[in-house]
């Protein structure tokens, strides 16, 4: 259970990078989505930037919450070069989405890569060059069996600070406290978290790597989160990644104020309410891990397609996304769904209005 490595690099070593929720497929399904956006294509620029990150920030290790999800192993192994080759050690853990045939193949193509610890089963990594140890646990699909595995874990009694590292975000505190890490380093959610549990110890849930398609909202940052030890302490950062953000706004004629609908934007940053607001009248709530813009429109004066079009080029960067609809847009148009950059939407006036159509609600539990 227990593993012991021996020095190298030049890396700062009582750093850390978490991600998680990776989901490095090729969706198959473009019926829902008008416009050609490459969720994968994406992802791979996210990576691209993370190992740059790491190469800048001199990043001791990066830790993978599982959910990797990949096609092919070959998809993911050359990000992992990369950084085995700026001497960062890279963690990583498996998820419910993680098949044993994917698991399996990335094990077995990536054997000989020296600084990469792929956990499957339970185990402490003690790797020389780092000030701290990971603890790793892998889950199972749906989780099956993770809870009892979990609460029949080793304590963790090793002279170095250590992080936890797993994919379910569901474990109980007072397991927390009885295995001993400085950090719980989770997954599976898709949206920050971040918690003290007690004096020194946390737990981190970094969010999604990206998705078009989310469910709660479908509109989240994309990020990590950094860490840093000084001696046994950790310090805990969000990191937002700079990539085109997914914002969804929709129209709740269910919910009055005045007789006026609700008009709801999620993902919206607050320099960019401020703008909204010299449009509409409303109020900006930061939830910790976005922002979310509420405000009332009059379906009968208000002009809303002046009002999307004006709010399109505030957002003219980031990537539309509309609720779900299985029912009425999906017998009309043929998919129940649309993903679309702003900037196209302002180019194509057909697509335009069909967006508008799309951003009403259907029902009070349409997501």
């Amino acid at each position: 259970m227990f593993k012991y490595f021996v020095p190298g690099g030049h890396m700062n070593r009582n750093s850390f990078l978490h991600i998680s929720d990776l989901h490095f497929f090729r969706p198959t399904n473009t019926k829902s989505c008008k416009e050609e956006i490459s969720q994968f294509e994406i992802k791979k620029r996210i990576l691209s930037y993370i190992s740059s990150l790491i190469k800048d920030k001199q990043i001791g290790a990066i830790l993978i919450s599982g959910d990797l999800e990949l096609d092919s192993a070959e998809d993911i192994t050359p990000f992992i070069t990369e950084c085995l080759h700026a001497d960062s050690k890279v963690f990583i853990v498996f998820g419910e989405h993680d098949t044993r045939e994917k698991r399996e193949e990335l094990i077995l193509k990536t054997k000989n890569l020296r600084g990469l610890y792929i956990i499957d089963e339970p185990e402490i990594i003690n790797d020389d060059s780092l000030s701290f140890c990971v603890y790793g646990m892998s889950c199972e699909s749906k989780q099956s069996g993770f809870t009892q595995k979990y609460q029949a874990l080793d304590i963790y009694n090793q002279k170095k600070p250590a992080i936890f590292l797993t994919h379910p975000c569901s474990i109980t505190k007072d397991k927390v406290r009885e295995i001993g890490c400085q950090y719980y380093a989770v997954g599976h959610i898709h949206k920050y978290f971040k918690e003290k549990i007690d004096d020194n110890i946390y737990l981190g849930r970094p969010g999604h790597l990206y998705s078009i398609w989310d469910g709660d909202g479908k509109a989240w940052p994309v990020g990590g989160i950094i860490g840093n030890f000084i001696e046994d302490r950790v310090q805990l950062n969000w990191l937002p990644f700079p990539v085109p953000q997914t914002i969804r706004i929709y129209i709740d004629r269910l919910k009055l104020k005045d007789n006026k609908s609700m008009l709801v934007i999620e993902n919206c940053s607050p320099d960019k309410a401020k703008r909204v607001k010299k449009i509409i009248m409303g109020e900006w709530e930061d939830q910790n891990y976005r922002g979310v813009f509420t405000g009332y429109i009059d379906g009968e004066k208000d002009d809303i397609y002046h009002i999307i079009e004006r709010l399109s080029r505030i957002f003219i960067n980031d990537i539309f996304v509309t609720p779900s609809d299985s029912g009425k847009m999906k017998k009309k148009y043929g998919y129940n769904r649309i993903a679309v950059s702003a900037e196209t939407l302002l180019k194509d006036k057909m697509l335009f209005h069909e967006y508008v159509e799309r951003i009403y609600k259907a029902s009070e539990k349409t997501q």
